[in-house]
């Protein structure tokens, strides 16, 4: 588990959760957008509750680990759709050449 603290307050995620949503805020701060995202935490006292976090390039988010946490759940689906968000954001990168795509003669100046 892990403490996010965000904008003078804090709140308590999953490693994995917090995780993504430092990848996605991440992107984010790449670009000019800013993303509003639901996500499940932990108040102090344990419960849970859904939480929406307003993150974007100006967004100053810090994850702490959390000493002493119970074993974690985590929400599949969110962390996919996190993932998707911030692929969205990134460049594509070419795929590599294959091996048997390169002409070996040019290679080597024949």
């Amino acid at each position: 588990m892990r403490t996010i603290h965000y904008a003078g307050g804090e709140f308590i995620v999953s490693d994995k959760i917090a995780a993504a949503i430092m990848d996605y805020a991440m992107a984010l701060a790449q670009g000019t957008e800013a993303d509003l995202i639901t996500i499940p935490t932990y108040d102090k006292r344990g419960v849970s509750v859904q939480s929406q976090l307003l993150i974007g390039p100006a967004s100053q988010i810090l994850s702490s680990p959390l000493p002493g946490a119970e074993p974690e759940s985590t929400d599949d689906e969110l962390l996919a759709d996190l993932g998707r968000r911030a692929a969205a954001l990134r460049p594509a990168r070419p795929e590599p050449e294959a091996a048997h795509d390169i002409d070996l003669d040019l290679e080597i100046g024949r």
